[in-house]
């Protein structure tokens, strides 16, 4: 048996004694693997950037990945906050390849039940057709307000996060064409990212996770329609929580496995059990970290009709001005006194989520009246498609400055609103006064260091 001593952060010897059962003579390699520096990938906004400033390989699975050699100081790169990039595990961007093998209809409402910190969440939008709307839901509320930020620098109008329990998805009975569920786990594809991981990590620990798992494909599998894609996927390896987990569907008899195919130059392990179709990194096989995916369809069950969605009337506000608005023409609508934005071709799929929009924070909040001077909102000057709001371009010691919230000067400056750009992509924004200048900032997001 391998050493436990020989790590900086011992794995634990259950997990290895797993290891050697699993890999038999290979399990050196595998367990080699976790004293290696762990991957640094980004993964490209294709709504904001044509291309990045770093330089690296391509992810051989995702056009929009690439590896990184060294692992920058991202919170000094404007960019990074205005949201070109999104800095992500490789392995998990496989997802995208996944969401692909879906047929869904026109107008799709997609579930990512467990979304925070947002990665996959923004993954998929991208994956959606141009109708489409993207749920992201997380429960834990500490890590909500995470989600919410990643969605809003992303900047695409078609996402909405919620901070709900899973279990309250499962009462909208057979309502999205697609859920995602990325479980928590016990987190064994982390050990070498996170190597405090390794010491929570026990084989009660394991069971217990199946069991939650098991509680959230449950609500998953009561909100997905018939005909409906379920991706169900964990950052761990072992058998219990990847494939134990799905076995209560399963044996329903309403899920078929999906085969997703891959390259096999790419490294990824396919498995295969009980009839299920599985697909697992490992990190001596893969340039990334632990994962595990599988694709289920639910079937179009006899005497249970999928739901139909209601003709709710959206309320729309006209008197939001135009120049503060995104370049594409779509519906200015009311949330209490705020205002946000709903792409024309997102209508559709909007209207079909009555009994959760109340509780969808929409990732495009255009803003506010504060009596009859409009306000704008963060999320507007981070948007996709808004380039022709009125914006002033700072260079990088004025965007950190911004970023601070610390004063800079700025010259031959017209009062009024102002989106902040860096490199073409929008921050936040400052009010222009006679005498000042406002930072608007949100106190939040500040850069700290």
């Amino acid at each position: 048996m391998t050493a436990p001593s020989a790590f900086s952060q011992p794995l634990p010897r259950d997990f290895i004694q797993w290891a050697i059962d699993r890999f038999g003579h290979e399990h050196e390699k595998f367990i080699a693997a976790f004293n290696e520096d762990p991957v640094v990938a980004v993964r490209r906004n294709p709504g904001k950037a044509s291309k990045l400033h770093f330089t690296g390989e391509t992810v051989p699975w995702c056009t929009e990945g690439m590896y990184l050699n060294e692992r920058p100081n991202f919170a000094r790169d404007p960019w990074w906050h205005a949201g070109a990039y999104y800095v992500q595990d490789a392995s998990s961007m496989i997802l995208g390849q996944v969401i692909q093998q879906c047929i869904l209809p026109e107008a799709p409402v997609v579930l990512d039940m467990c979304g925070a910190p947002g990665g996959k969440a923004t993954l998929a939008i991208d994956q959606l057709p141009e109708d489409g709307v993207l749920v992201a839901n997380e429960v834990i509320r500490n890590r909500f307000p995470a989600l919410l930020h990643n969605l809003i620098r992303w900047g695409d109008p078609r996402a909405f996060a919620t901070n709900l329990d899973p279990s309250f998805f499962r009462k909208k009975k057979t309502l999205f064409d697609l859920v995602l569920v990325d479980a928590p786990c016990s987190g064994e594809g982390l050990f070498r990212k996170d190597p405090e991981a390794s010491s929570h990590w026990s084989v009660e620990h394991v069971n217990h996770c199946s069991l939650r798992q098991k509680r959230i494909l449950s609500d998953a599998d009561q909100c997905l329609k018939n005909g409906g894609y379920l991706i169900y996927s964990t950052c761990t390896y072992n058998e219990t929580e990847n494939f134990g987990s799905l076995q209560e569907l399963i044996k329903s008899g309403k899920y078929e496995s999906v085969p997703v195919p891959l390259d096999h130059s790419w490294g990824i392990t396919a498995l295969q059990k009980d009839g299920v179709f599985g697909y697992s990194c490992y990190p001596h096989l893969v340039r990334g970290e632990g994962f595990f995916f599988t694709l289920l369809k639910k079937k179009q069950m006899e005497g249970t009709p999928s739901r139909k969605s209601s003709n709710i009337k959206i309320r729309t506000n006209q008197k939001w001005p135009v120049d503060l608005q995104p370049d594409d023409p779509g519906l200015v609508c009311e949330k209490g006194e705020e205002l946000f934005y709903l792409r024309k071709e997102s209508q559709s799929a909007f209207s079909k989520l009555d009994g959760i929009r109340d509780r969808m924070k929409p990732a495009l909040m255009l803003g506010r009246f504060k009596g009859k001077d409009p306000v704008p909102d963060h999320a507007l000057a981070q948007a996709r498609g808004t380039e022709g709001l009125p914006s002033i371009e700072l260079e990088l010691e004025n965007a950190i400055k911004f970023l601070k919230k610390e004063p800079f000067v700025l010259e031959n400056t017209e009062p009024g609103w102002l989106r902040v750009t860096y490199r073409g992509l929008g921050l936040g924004w400052i009010k222009v006064l006679q005498n000042r200048i406002n930072n608007y900032y949100p106190s939040e997001y500040r850069l700290r260091k």
